[in-house]
């Protein structure tokens, strides 16, 4: 073979390697753990068992992102008669110091680690807080070559033609504990998947961030919706508690 055909052979071989199935993944940046099983003991277990609720309207609620996306931004909602404040954590205290660049795809690149549960807990008391809520997510997106990918074997039309399917999935998570006792009040999942076809290497990222944005939205409204109605439960409780000591 001449040069020129080990040259064409090369620049198809290279181009099929970057359309073919690659996985890109916005990942958090730690996951949720109780702690250390080794070190739960009977004890604990039982204490588990016997925590009740402690909620008292108006609450104080302390929220630790464990991912980076804006979801939790979302979520937070203010309301005088059951919500009296929200408190950040700030993810320096639990996990250390964050990237001073912000990559795009940096939690693919690093493992999650386990976030220490009692030391959440622990900090939302000393801001006076009544419910700590944990909030995670995670974005993939899995790209697939089309027919338009057998023109790859010349380099102007991989740049230009769109050669990708891409497969997108969204899933998250919302976990609200008392901070007393971590009594757990709710534990909610979200996941849902989108499909973009025929999509050139201009237009991925942006595509990507669309869709996250969309399917972020998405998931905020349920989240938003159910933590609401646990807000809404407790109002009730309480004021048909008042009603039945009046009489």
């Amino acid at each position: 073979m001449n040069k020129l055909t080990n040259k064409i052979i090369f620049t198809f071989v290279i181009a099929s390697f970057i359309g073919c199935a690659a996985k890109m993944s916005y990942s958090p940046t730690s996951s949720y753990s109780e702690g250390e099983y080794r070190n739960i003991n009977d004890e604990e277990i039982l204490k588990a068992f016997q925590a009740a609720p402690q909620l008292k309207l108006p609450s104080k609620v302390a929220w630790y992102n464990m991912s980076r996306d804006s979801l939790i931004n979302l979520i937070k909602f203010e309301n005088e008669k059951t919500i009296s404040g929200n408190y950040d954590i700030p993810k320096t205290l639990i996990e250390g110091s964050e990237p001073l660049f912000d990559y795009p795809y940096n939690g693919y690149l690093n493992s999650a680690q386990p976030v220490n549960f009692k030391e959440v807990r622990l900090l939302a008391a000393r801001a006076k807080c009544d419910i700590v809520i944990l909030v995670t997510s995670r974005f993939e997106e899995k790209r697939n070559i089309n027919a338009w990918a057998t023109l790859n074997i010349l380099l102007l039309p991989a740049l230009f033609t769109p050669y990708w399917h891409i497969d997108y999935r969204y899933s998250s998570e919302v976990f609200a504990f008392d901070v007393r006792n971590g009594y757990m009040y709710k534990h909610l999942e979200y996941s849902d998947d989108k499909k973009e076809t025929f999509v050139n290497i201009w237009t991925a990222e942006r595509t990507a961030k669309e869709v996250n944005m969309n399917l972020i939205k998405s998931a905020s409204i349920y989240f938003k919706e159910e933590l609401k109605r646990l807000f809404d439960e407790k109002s009730k409780i309480a004021k048909e508690e008042d009603a039945g000591a009046e009489e």
